[in-house]
């Protein structure tokens, strides 16, 4: 039996143009038939892949983690999981394993479904075989309309070290925003960058007045100044965005972030300046470009006088991000802590007491959650009993955390069972763990069960 790999259609082959397959090309390197599961298809698989059902990824993880690398390649045969699939797949190839990759998925392939053809393609791209990759994968005509396909099709050809094939099926796409943005990206360090200004050169005539599918005129420029900039040419990218930023029109954040960029990278911090003084949105390119210089004084002056006048959460965030990185830990604290009082805020409490645990201090980070009030706090009470219990496990106080957990009310039937496991574990009474999630009825207490088995 032949596995099929065939996403595009017939055509000649060799030159510069997109390589063509040839009509129902076998699998190459498929060294043995693979058992199938009878009934497995692509509904079967994208249901997996969109719902993240199987085995999750996590477990498949930790078993590779802890050297059980066969198991999930079995479970990927034997049960035509996807996640085990897919993970066993980057494994193998890390380790130059790429045939038997390639045969591992050889029955994913077999069903039509493009995700477990697009991996196998990247395989053969890896091994050295990028042509008969970008062969068997070259887009047919309905597929050339299609630009999700051809963005993917690109991807796989400049890994194939044929830029010229990506520009060539994504040029017809240059009108749409995405696409032309993703053709800027794709080609970069790849020999292409005066082939691309001809070409941002041409979407600038047909680009669009407003925001939205359509490449804006502002978003060619970007893309003109980015590849000007990478290749060699920072000035003439400089001199584009100025003058169209003394242009007087309305510009969105990302332009005056990227032209902020620009200035930082040139170490234009006099005119970065001025832009923020006029626009707080630059303030954090201005601030990043201060510590980027070596003047972190200046910035944090700069961030604790706006905290003064105008409280906004994104100045706390930079002088926390600023103080975090010179370990003033205790300071980053204080500046952090009214957000989580005032605000559905939720990343900055993790935030904080991920800074306290990595600093060595889970009892400090405990005395911070106790003491939190506000509405995150009043709105979210699973979630900061979740943090309590951890802590609690971080400190090393593990009987206290089981005996907090087991006093907590249940809204569901085993709610606190993975963080009690947890505990448990951490106090070394794994097999007390064990049969505590064998008995539970907490909805993931499988797939908690199945992390804890693959680490014992």
């Amino acid at each position: 039996m032949q596995w099929q790999l065939r996403l595009g259609a017939g055509g000649a082959s060799g030159g510069d143009r997109i390589p063509p397959a040839e009509p129902r090309a076998a699998w190459p390197g498929v060294s043995a038939v693979v058992r199938r599961v009878p009934g497995v298809n692509i509904d079967d698989l994208s249901w997996q892949a969109n719902t993240l059902r199987g085995v999750s990824t996590r477990v498949v993880l930790t078993l590779i983690d802890h050297g059980h690398l066969e198991v999930v390649i079995q479970a990927a045969l034997e049960r035509e999981d996807w996640h085990c699939a897919r993970t066993a797949v980057t494994s193998l190839c890390s380790d130059g394993q790429f045939e038997r990759a390639l045969d591992m998925l050889a029955p994913f392939t077999a069903t039509g479904w493009h995700t477990a053809q697009w991996l196998a393609a990247d395989v053969m791209t890896q091994q050295g075989r990028g042509e008969e990759a970008l062969a068997m994968t070259r887009p047919d005509p309905d597929q050339l309309q299609d630009g999700h396909y051809c963005s993917r099709y690109a991807e796989l050809a400049v890994a194939a070290d044929r830029a010229d094939l990506a520009i060539e099926v994504l040029t017809p796409h240059l009108d749409e925003a995405w696409l032309l943005r993703h053709l800027v990206e794709v080609t970069d360090g790849q020999d292409r960058d005066e082939q691309m200004l001809q070409l941002l050169t041409t979407a600038l005539t047909n680009a669009a007045d407003g925001y939205g599918v359509r490449a804006s005129r502002e978003e060619v420029l970007l893309h003109t100044a980015r590849v000007l900039g990478r290749s060699g040419r920072p000035s003439e990218a400089l001199a584009l965005l100025r003058a169209e930023a003394l242009s007087g029109g309305h510009h969105t954040l990302a332009f005056s972030e990227n032209f902020a960029e620009l200035l930082a990278r040139q170490g234009l911090t006099d005119e970065l300046a001025t832009l923020a003084a006029d626009d707080d949105r630059l303030v954090g390119a201005y601030t990043a470009a201060l510590t980027e210089a070596g003047r972190d004084t200046e910035a944090e002056a700069l961030l604790r006088e706006r905290i003064v006048v105008h409280n906004h959460d994104r100045d706390r965030t930079r002088l926390m991000t600023l103080l975090g990185r010179q370990d003033r830990i205790d300071e980053a604290v204080e500046v952090g802590l009214p957000m989580c009082a005032d605000h559905e805020n939720g990343a900055t409490v993790h935030w904080i007491l991920e800074l306290l645990v990595d600093d060595g201090r889970p009892g400090r980070a405990l005395e911070v959650l106790d003491n939190l009030t506000g509405w995150w706090v009043d709105g979210h009470p699973d979630d900061v009993q979740h943090m309590r219990l951890r802590l609690l496990g971080e400190a090393g106080r593990h009987a206290d955390g089981i005996a907090h957990a087991n006093a907590l009310p249940q809204d569901k039937p085993g709610q606190w069972d993975p963080n009690i496991a947890d505990l448990l574990e951490g106090d070394g009474r794994t097999e007390e763990a064990i049969a505590l999630l064998r008995s539970s009825q907490h909805r993931n207490a499988a797939e908690h069960l199945a992390d804890l088995l693959a680490r014992y």
